[in-house]
């Protein structure tokens, strides 16, 4: 985990990451990333350009020649069914339809036999080598009729095959034009193709609608006989069924039957009225005859009325003198009753009369009723005989409207076989191509260069997301929570040094790019100790091969060189390696202490580094982990801190053993060696999680083997001019 002193070591790098933003800093990864794989990149485009180049000046030329055709509806209707085709479609419909017709293998065809292109010369090198070779040649091996007729057709059919490949139609949206564009390696061979396809789809359709028309009016005339026929015998129908039923003006019997039934309802309503009259008059004279209306209206009853009424006044008179056998009173009686005898067979003829009325109102009213009722059966008949007779009328008006109309539609198909008009028009003539259509060489390399560009660039992006390893000093800080102590560049191994000059680089050239590099680190080392003692500090890696112990013996050198004493002690007693590198014996050392077989003075012996001492690590036990576990380990170390500024201690790597840990917890910190490019992220992490479960400190890491030549790197060596 990053310490608080990290502000002042990057200070000593002239580098402060804090004062970035997150955008730059990503921006300036992406391009540090991309100049870092620049040659890859750069490959990766001249591959593409290769590819692109190669296949764009190898490609024959190709022209192309356009003709611009409006399809509009077809408003000639020469059957009002529609029998042949429905025209009863959308634009788009229509325009699908009229793009398959042009692309027809009938209409190419027909093109290819009114160009004769099987025979033409610049149509050959439309086709392809091997099948035009392979057709030529079995052309000229023909040796019968049979041979050269089977050849000549297989020519013809791979010409419509080429012809039809080189044809493209394009609707343009929106609209009903459609665009037949030919690619062709001649410029003329292509505009005369379009134009010629063209004027015969135009020319096809016209055709088709003279065939359709010539169809519709032979269909016509034949529906014309039958209609004829047809109307013929409905007429005959309807003239039988006339006179079978006598009906010889239908709406002149409808209306005088209709009239005769009004009126015998009138007439029948005045006698049903006339009846109710003399009934009721009966009836009221058979009451009171007397008081009848004809009684008062007679005057001769009245006066016969009056005269009894006299009578009966002079026989009241004459019987308060005299008594009623008394002759002259006899006489009046006689008189009065004759009277009455004289007014009652005038009231009986009366009744008789009236009943005489009543019964001829009755007849009266019967008869009408009988009238009327004959009359509304001999409507009912008529509406009977008129169902078959309205049928038979509107068949046969129906059949003679057929009839006529389809001597119209004959006359009109007549008509339209004479009118040779098309939908179809042409708004631009293909006209020869100045220029080829393809390949377009310079637009190619543009978008080969782009593209490139483009896959190349996140090719690299791509390997970089994918490479886990350490790489800046931002993957130590930042995700892996370390402070950087310094950044060491790649040793070059100088042959004539021998192979141990790049263990000690800071002693033998001190003014190199790397001895600055690890006095870099000795200035972050001096900027931890002020927060703590530093002085017995472990060196370790996380997997081998990371640099630790060059790291140790330039650290140690670094320290000596200002005057610190420093004791550089070798405990990867498991693959020991500081002995070889400083040409010392290695009889004796770290081991033999630690198991007892010499005292601490014996196993320090001077290097030739200024101011380092080393104990080497000895013969190998078999127990390197026991040992530097052991109260003698920790005795050493404590006797060494007396006697020195400096205790450098190699170690093997923390993930291979656990003698790292054990001797970590007994130093005061310990420095991460990581080798740039090479360690992964996750074994920096899982060797920190080690360093933390012995409660070791780590200090700060050393990365290790940094390519400058890269980009990577190269701002954080500002100093390299100097150093050289």
């Amino acid at each position: 985990m990053a310490t608080e002193d990290t502000s002042d070591i990057y200070a000593a790098y002239g580098y402060d990451p804090t004062a970035i933003s997150p955008a730059v800093q990503h921006i300036r990864g992406v391009v540090r990333t991309l100049w870092q794989r620049r040659w890859s990149a750069f490959t990766f485009l001249l591959i593409v350009m290769t590819i692109v180049s190669v296949s764009t000046f190898s490609k024959d030329t190709v022209y192309k020649a356009a003709t611009l055709l409006r399809i509009n509806k077809d408003n000639l209707k020469v059957l009002s069914f529609e029998e042949f085709v429905s025209t009863d479609e959308s634009t788009d419909e229509l325009i699908r339809t009229e793009v398959e017709v042009i692309r027809s293998l009938g209409l190419a065809e027909e093109v290819a036999a009114v160009l004769n292109l099987s025979a033409n010369a610049e149509f050959q090198n439309e086709l392809h080598p091997g099948i035009l070779g392979g057709i030529i040649g079995r052309i000229k091996g023909a040796d019968t009729p049979d041979d050269l007729d089977r050849n000549d057709k297989h020519l013809k059919a791979a010409a419509v095959a080429r012809l039809l490949e080189m044809i493209h139609i394009d609707s343009i949206r929106g609209s009903r034009l459609v665009k037949l564009s030919v690619y062709s390696h001649s410029s003329r061979l292509a505009a005369e193709i379009a134009n010629t396809w063209s004027e015969i789809y135009i020319r096809r359709g016209i055709d088709s609608k003279m065939q359709a028309s010539r169809r519709a009016s032979d269909m016509l005339a034949k529906q014309i006989d039958d209609q004829e026929t047809i109307v013929e015998k409905t007429e005959k129908q309807l003239h039988e069924y006339t006179r079978m039923h006598g009906i010889y003006s239908y709406d002149d019997m409808k209306e005088n039957i209709n009239q005769r039934i009004s009126e015998l309802n009138t007439l029948l309503t005045k006698a049903k009225t006339d009846r109710i009259e003399k009934q009721a008059a009966l009836q009221a004279m058979q009451s009171d005859p007397l008081g009848s209306e004809v009684a008062i209206k007679d005057p001769v009853v009245q006066k016969l009325q009056e005269g009894i009424a006299r009578l009966e006044g002079d026989y009241s008179d004459m019987l308060e003198v005299f008594k009623p056998q008394y002759p002259e009173c006899t006489r009046l009686r006689a008189r009065i009753d004759q009277i009455g005898r004289t007014i009652k067979k005038q009231t009986r003829q009366w009744l008789a009369a009236a009943a005489t009325d009543c019964t001829v109102a009755e007849q009266r009213v019967a008869a009408i009723q009988a009238e009327l009722t004959k009359q509304q059966e001999q409507a009912t008949r008529l509406q009977d005989v008129a169902v078959n007779y309205n049928a038979l009328t509107r068949e046969l008006e129906t059949t003679t409207e057929h009839y006529r109309a389809l001597l119209a539609r004959r006359k009109e198909a007549l008509s339209s076989m004479q009118i040779k008009e098309s939908n179809v028009s042409v708004v631009d003539r293909a006209r020869v191509p100045g220029r080829p259509h393809s390949p377009r060489h310079a637009l190619n390399l543009i978008l080969a260069l782009v593209l490139g560009t483009a896959l190349a660039c996140g090719t690299c992006l791509g390997l970089e997301y994918l490479d886990s390893s350490v790489r800046t000093p931002d993957d130590i800080e930042i995700e892996l929570g370390e402070t950087l102590l310094g950044m060491v560049p790649e040793i070059e191994e100088d042959d004539e040094a021998g192979s141990d000059s790049k263990d000690l680089v800071s002693h033998l050239d001190g003014r190199s790019t790397v001895s600055e590099a690890y006095r870099t680190i000795r200035t972050s080392l001096a900027f931890s100790s002020r927060h703590g003692d530093m002085k017995n500090i472990v060196i370790s890696s996380a997997v081998p091969g990371e640099g630790k112990t060059i790291t140790a013996i330039n650290i140690a050198t670094v320290l000596g060189q200002v005057g610190e004493k420093v004791l550089l002690v070798d405990a990867d007693m498991r693959r020991p390696r500081l002995h070889r590198s400083l040409h010392l014996p290695n009889n004796r050392g770290l081991s033999t202490y630690l198991v007892g077989q010499c005292e601490l003075d014996e196993i320090i012996m001077a290097t030739c580094l200024p101011n380092v001492d080393i104990i080497v690590s000895g013969p190998t036990p078999p127990n390197p982990s026991e040992l530097l576990e052991s109260h003698n380990m920790t005795e050493l170390l404590a006797q060494c801190r007396q006697r020195y500024d400096r205790v450098i201690i190699d170690t093997p790597p923390v993930m291979a053993v656990t003698d790292s840990r054990l001797t970590a917890a007994k130093a005061d910190g310990i420095i991460h060696v990581i080798r740039a490019g090479k360690t992964e992220k996750r074994c920096v992490r899982l060797a920190k999680k080690h360093f933390d479960s012995v409660g070791a400190r780590v200090i700060g890491a050393v990365l290790n083997d940094v390519e400058t030549e890269s980009g990577t790197y190269t701002h954080y060596y500002y100093y390299r001019p100097y150093s050289n």
